[in-house]
């Protein structure tokens, strides 16, 4: 009776019939993505089996193949053996029987696949007072629902006037005359006029013919327009002032 092996134990077998002993790590580099731990399962089934043997210590150890005599030998005591026990009836004493698994699984999924398929069955049970109810219910919902579109669509739209918006107020000049002091800014390099009558500063635009820079630091008299917010002179004449 021979021993059934899967793909990867024969591919152990054959590494160690080249190279024996081997260990783990260098199965694991022939026979490429193969977890440990299934290589472990597939070494701990050959051992029970027979077919190799470890050496050494768990964090080192290596197997080798067991000679062929001696595998001999382990199969013998896996098949069914008969011991004559001296009574008449020759009963075993140790009756080992293989059975195949594959075959009831067979009959079991071909049973399976026989009986495929699903029933369904309703029961449905009308009661007319109820019916008329849920109908009555219906037509009533259908009939407001008109009603409240009829009533949107005869609401008139407002119309929304555009809001008028505010017109700029122009700024005006106005003609004065005003007293001061002429000086000179370096920050902005435009010349100021530092009124008496109210100690505020009016920025100066000399009109044609107008020198500014001869009457910086001295009393003048200007006569020329403002603006509306009278914070700008458009000088028109200035002279030195009387004391």
């Amino acid at each position: 009776m021979g021993v059934i092996l899967n793909p990867r134990q024969q591919r152990v077998i054959e590494l160690l019939q080249n190279r024996s002993p081997l260990g783990a790590v260098d199965m694991l580099g022939e026979l490429g993505s193969v977890p440990r731990s299934t290589l472990n399962r597939d070494l701990q089934e050959l051992v029970h089996q027979g077919m190799i043997k470890p050496l050494g210590e768990a964090s080192a150890r290596v197997y080798e193949l067991v000679p062929e005599e001696e595998r001999k030998n382990i199969l013998e005591r896996l098949v069914e053996t008969k011991v004559d026990s001296g009574g008449g009836d020759d009963e075993p004493l140790v009756d080992v029987k293989v059975h195949d698994p594959i075959t009831p699984f067979r009959k079991w999924l071909k049973k399976l696949l026989d009986n495929e398929g699903f029933e369904f069955s309703f029961k449905i049970r009308i009661r007319p007072l109820t019916t008329i109810a849920v109908a009555v219910a219906i037509l009533g919902t259908g009939m407001s629902v008109n009603k409240i579109w009829d009533t949107v669509r005869a609401t008139p739209v407002i119309n929304r006037l555009p809001l008028p918006r505010a017109t700029p107020v122009a700024e005006v000049w106005t003609e004065t005359a005003m007293v001061g002091k002429v000086e000179w800014f370096e920050s902005d390099r435009s010349y100021y006029l530092l009124r008496e009558d109210s100690s505020e500063m009016v920025k100066i635009e000399a009109g044609a013919g107008v020198r500014l820079w001869e009457f910086t630091g001295q009393r003048v008299l200007v006569r020329g327009t403002v603006k509306t917010k009278a914070d700008v002179i458009n000088v028109e004449e200035m002279k030195v002032a009387d004391e």
